[in-house]
């Protein structure tokens, strides 16, 4: 959102397993995913994550991890202390319900810094970086193996690499992690 609404504070972008609001496919009747439209959904995902919040947050990570165990016990118990907080699941949630409001104050608008793209292979794949090229003007993509939607946690070392060579040179290590 900042890249697009104050251009000029950013001057470089890196987009991890993520696309801009309006890129991502939210209808699950057209191949989205499934959460899309119950994240959406006014107040019933509330009602049906309360107490159990803790159960939807360790098997939405199990299932966008490739890496089952990226991601620790006591980390997914330190995201549910403060999920399980009022009004901790509704942000959560909110982040999706204003998706179609933000994907339409874009327009046509391109982002005019240069992005980088960092796909889990069993994720978004090789699939993100084409989808963002027709919205920047200077881009790269890589997609890093044996990792799902979350990067950071399942090959933090090749994702620091990426960042770190991005943001000196602007170009990726190579394209294939």
């Amino acid at each position: 959102m900042l890249a697009h609404l104050k251009p000029a504070a950013v001057s470089k972008l890196a987009l991890v397993d993520c696309s801009p609001p309006g890129m991502e496919n939210m209808d699950v009747a057209r191949n989205g995913l499934w959460h899309y439209g119950f994240h959406m959904a006014p107040d019933f995902p509330e009602m049906m994550t309360r107490g159990r919040e803790r159960e939807y947050i360790t098997a939405q990570i199990r299932h966008m991890a490739y890496r089952k165990d990226a991601i620790s016990d006591a980390t997914i118990a330190e995201y549910t202390r403060h999920y399980a907080r009022p009004g901790g699941m509704t942000a959560g949630f909110n982040y999706y319900r204003t998706l179609p409001a933000d994907a339409a104050s874009f327009h046509d608008q391109k982002l005019a810094m240069p992005v980088l793209t960092i796909a889990g292979k069993y994720s978004a794949g090789t699939g993100m970086h084409p989808k963002i090229q027709s919205q920047a003007i200077d881009s790269v993509g890589v997609t890093v193996d044996e990792c799902g939607h979350f990067v950071a946690e399942e090959q933090p070392e090749k994702f620091c690499q990426h960042l770190e060579h991005f943001f000196d040179h602007g170009l990726p290590l190579n394209r294939d992690a």
